[in-house]
């Protein structure tokens, strides 16, 4: 069945790519647990087609050249694609530079190389959570309970925000956002954390800082008779006006 469905993809995307329609070329790269693995996108100005992920032996130039070239060949002509690719899309490598470089060696015409913008955002991010650890030890800001925890303070308040309004158990996803909304908090300005999200980390700072942090205290007193670890940990934070300062920075 897997088969035949695959069959049936590799199909529709051969049509696809018969169009005269130029195409944008995505790629990236990623190691998981010790395997390095590639893969390539093509997209339109409708539709975004995946054209495949495959593991490759390193991280070449010329290993990733030739990823693409045979996972196109079990497509249709790779020659016949490229000549149509207008633009590529990566990151700020040398590497996927010097992909583009070889990839247009073989075609008509240069694509045009963009790079993706958040890979400095995340350099970003992690200088700011460097300077966070370094300005609580500074301060000999304590961890609430939490003295083990591998984020700092902040970070690890602004996760706990999240988990209070999402998170079965250790959260309260029913009547937190009940309160809030009571307080004329409709739209809830905290996310749900995904993985190290740097857009996350910076979103519900403000959330905390600018909405939510005079309501969570209210509700804390008003509404509980007993914290458990995680709210605690939020109410015992709240109060620390340095946390509160480097939330709002």
């Amino acid at each position: 069945m897997s088969s035949e469905v695959g069959l049936v993809a590799q199909q529709h995307l051969n049509e696809a790519l018969a169009s005269p329609d130029n195409f944008t070329m995505q790629r990236d790269a990623t190691t998981k647990r010790g395997h390095h693995y590639y893969t390539s996108q093509l997209t339109t100005a409708e539709n975004t087609f995946t054209v495949g992920v495959a593991e490759v032996i390193d991280g070449k130039a010329t290993t990733y050249v030739s990823c693409v070239n045979e996972t196109l060949s079990n497509i249709c002509d790779p020659r016949s694609v490229l000549n149509k690719v207008s633009s590529f899309m990566t990151d700020r490598s040398a590497t996927e530079q010097k992909v583009n470089n070889i990839l247009n060696e073989a075609t008509d015409y240069t694509a045009e190389s963009f790079k993706c913008s958040v890979h400095p955002l995340l350099q970003f991010s992690d200088v700011c959570k460097k300077e966070i650890v370094d300005i609580e030890k500074e301060l000999k800001i304590k961890g609430f309970g939490n003295e083990r925890q591998i984020f700092s303070s902040t970070e690890n308040l602004i996760r706990s925000i999240s988990k209070l309004i999402y998170k079965d158990g250790t959260g309260d996803p029913l009547y937190v956002p009940t309160y809030l909304r009571e307080k004329g908090i409709i739209n809830i300005p905290i996310v749900s954390f995904r993985g190290n999200r740097f857009n996350t980390l910076f979103f519900n700072a403000a959330g905390t800082f600018f909405f939510l942090q005079s309501h969570l205290m209210d509700y804390f007193k008003t509404s509980k008779c007993t914290l458990n670890f995680t709210e605690n940990y939020i109410f015992n934070a709240l109060q620390d006006d340095n946390i509160l300062a480097i939330c709002r920075a």
